[in-house]
């Protein structure tokens, strides 16, 4: 754990205000956050334009978002397909948000932006881990779905039962698509 390095502090806040000084960062690293905003309230610039004021001018931050996350299952059920579409078309998580980083960070203010992609893909043996990872992912957004989907937690138990129990059929094929970004604040530390 934590206990070994000195150097280290964990601090739970959130990212629309975190309560850090201007200019405090050289470095900031997002993995897998913004696409918990929703995407059509401005809470994503809201947050992102917080850790621009965070980071220091010169500084650089790294995002990993995904453009795609469980919608790239080949043997999906008419019940998933349809529970997958509810979700995307709510807003409530942006599974392909990694779509739309680059054009998010250049909004925000960020300079020198650079991004690639990274195909995750699963089958056979490697489908057994993929399933643990996927049953944890689901198991931490459960709660929200449950709510605010229709169907509530009945549907969503359905929906991930049938979701994970594809991850056993001997020809199916999963991936995800991330989108890793880099971008710098400005050496003005000035939108």
């Amino acid at each position: 754990g934590s206990a070994s390095f000195k150097n280290i502090e964990f601090k739970q806040s959130d990212l629309t205000s975190l309560g850090f000084a201007d200019d405090t960062f050289d470095f900031i690293v997002c993995r897998y956050v913004i696409h918990h905003f929703p995407n059509d309230d401005g809470a994503r610039m809201e947050a992102l334009s917080e850790l621009y004021r965070c980071l220091k001018p010169g500084g650089q931050i790294t995002f990993v978002e995904p453009s795609s996350m469980f919608y790239d299952l080949n043997n999906q059920t008419e019940h998933v397909r349809d529970y997958l579409a509810e979700v995307r078309a709510s807003g409530i998580v942006d599974l392909e948000v990694g779509k739309y980083l680059p054009t998010l960070l250049e909004k925000s203010g960020f300079t020198e932006l650079d991004w690639n992609t990274k195909i995750f893909c699963s089958r056979k043996q490697l489908l057994a881990q993929e399933h643990k990872l996927m049953a944890d992912r689901l198991e931490l957004i459960r709660g929200a779905l449950s709510k605010q989907i229709s169907g509530g937690s009945a549907r969503f138990d359905r929906f991930r039962d049938e979701f994970l129990s594809a991850f056993w059929q001997p020809d199916t094929i999963y991936y995800a698509v991330g989108v890793i970004a880099t971008a710098r604040k400005t050496s003005s530390g000035t939108l």
